[in-house]
């Protein structure tokens, strides 16, 4: 089996390479990349942008689609998907030649076009597209902030601030399900969440959906005395951990968790925070650890921690709940959430507090930290009974055999 895997940017810690690596040490499987920019060096990794001007004209693409298409979003990602590069390339037709499998997966930021994944979908091969996020059912955002616009049309888009009825988010739907709609996708969602918001917009009424949960490679169970002495940390405090790309974006729902700390009353307790800003609260020490790049790093976070706390409104998966759950941490999340749905199970692993209800986030955080040596050991066992990769990378293997692979 052949399997091609084309994601827009591939680096180590990216599920699609780590899915690629995995594919190639089974029997009989060969794996190969196929993006526009790797920072791996894998030989079987192949970069479609080969010149220097191939660069220029990539810039030129992403600098008109986010600062002329959206240009009044402030907030998320916003994607058309109506640039992109040339699959009639040399390099690009040779490895599709070469597959049995195409997986797509996540490929905007000017990579494929709608007519592009059309393109692949009616190759005569087996093609499986990964939804990584809201993009493909909406009119361009990968994040909707509850919006369900896109359920009948989008337009008027909240998200851009606008007040257009016929915005360019109305005029890409129409042209997705100009494109997709009598289609027959073979999609992979990471979540039930995601899948049931996919199949609330009838434009994948034809399509098959399979739900394949995102992976770890293994289970750490570190020292947690040795890891705070190691980082400053004090033994006998108990610390609340958070991280977010950024607490400026609304989603991530860092606001929830201020007011649920601000309700609790908790003794000799620190926050500890990773991600780009710098976090101050009014009643707490906080142990701001700045972006981590490391992966091993990122774990001996989770493990010195007492619980996980992500007040994310809307989460495809939610994979910071499973590196949690892999170190032994229970996670506080709301429901109607990738998290909620499918990692964090409530009172066993974690808590699931009732949707932007930040007194129940604060009774979660409360029950996670009386409870956590229980939830600790229920964290070890249902990762490593449902959450590891090697059994995750035999689900796609039987899925793509079932497909006639």
């Amino acid at each position: 089996m052949k399997i091609l895997t084309l994601l827009t940017y591939v680096q180590e810690s990216s599920w699609g390479y780590r899915l690629h690596n995995s594919f190639n040490t089974e029997e009989g499987v060969e794996s190969r990349m196929l993006c526009l920019r790797d920072s791996t060096g894998d030989n079987e990794v192949y970069e479609i942008i080969e010149t220097p001007w191939d660069k220029i004209a990539l810039k030129v693409k992403c600098w008109f689609e986010q600062k002329i298409l959206f240009s009044k979003n402030k907030e998320t990602v916003f994607s058309s998907a109506l640039l992109g590069v040339n699959l009639k390339k040399k390099r690009v037709q040779e490895q599709l030649e070469w597959a049995d499998v195409i997986c797509i997966h996540w490929v905007n930021g000017c990579f494929l076009t709608l007519k592009d994944i059309k393109y692949l979908n009616n190759l005569d091969k087996i093609v499986v597209w990964q939804f990584y996020d809201s993009w493909p059912f909406t009119g361009g955002c990968h994040v909707r902030n509850g919006c369900e616009k896109y359920i009948l049309e989008c337009g008027s888009c909240p998200l851009l601030n606008s007040n257009k009825e016929n915005d360019i988010t109305k005029k890409i739907l129409k042209l997705k399900r100009k494109h997709f709609s009598n289609e027959t996708f073979n999609i992979i969602t990471p979540s039930k969440y995601i899948k049931d918001q996919a199949i609330k917009n009838r434009m994948f009424a034809k399509s098959n959906f399979k739900i394949i949960n995102h992976g770890e490679d293994k289970v750490y169970r570190l020292d947690k005395n040795s890891l705070r002495e190691q980082y400053g940390l004090s033994k006998e405090k108990t610390y609340i951990l958070f991280g977010a790309t950024s607490t400026k974006i609304g989603y991530k729902g860092f606001e929830y968790l201020k007011n649920a700390l601000n309700i609790l009353d908790l003794k000799d307790t620190e926050i500890i925070t990773f991600g780009n800003d710098e976090v101050t609260l009014e009643n707490f020490k906080v142990n701001n650890l700045g972006f981590i790049n490391s992966r091993e790093k990122l774990m001996e976070i989770y493990s010195l921690s007492d619980v996980f706390v992500g007040p994310s409104l809307e989460e495809s998966f939610g994979l910071v709940f499973l590196e949690a759950m892999c170190c032994g941490v229970p996670s506080v999340c709301f429901e109607n959430t990738g998290a909620a749905t499918d990692i964090v199970q409530h009172k066993h692993t974690g808590y699931i507090a009732k949707y932007k209800n930040s007194e129940d986030l604060a009774e979660g955080i409360k029950y996670a930290l009386l409870e956590k040596t229980r939830l600790q050991e229920n964290c070890y066992k249902v990762a490593e009974d449902k959450f590891m990769l090697k059994q995750i990378v035999k689900e796609y293997m039987s899925y793509f055999t079932s497909l006639g692979a």
